[in-house]
């Protein structure tokens, strides 16, 4: 878990202040939809939708590294889906 924060905190930091207009806009309609998905307690959905939102944030980066690694960590991980709409948000504020 320390590792995927660590991981977490590397694409943030890589993205912070070099996302387009464009980017942050898409992210922000993702997390509307994940949102969206929790509330209407489709949580398969939400849970989906949490998890690739880390992946875009990696992907976003152009690292093919962080890339790789996101998705390692995304196929061995499952977040509840009220904690990953917390964690959605806390994760694109920064």
């Amino acid at each position: 878990f320390e590792i995927r924060i660590a991981l977490e905190r590397l694409v943030v930091s890589r993205l912070a202040g070099a996302l387009s207009q464009t980017q942050i806009d898409a992210l922000l309609a993702h997390v509307r939809e994940e949102e969206e998905a929790a509330r209407n307690g489709n949580e398969l959905l939400s849970l989906r939708l949490a998890g690739e939102f880390h992946l875009k944030l990696a992907d976003m980066t152009e690292s093919e590294l962080l890339s790789r690694l996101a998705r390692e960590f995304a196929a061995v991980e499952k977040i509840e889906p009220e904690a990953a709409t917390e964690h959605l948000e806390k994760v694109l504020a920064a």
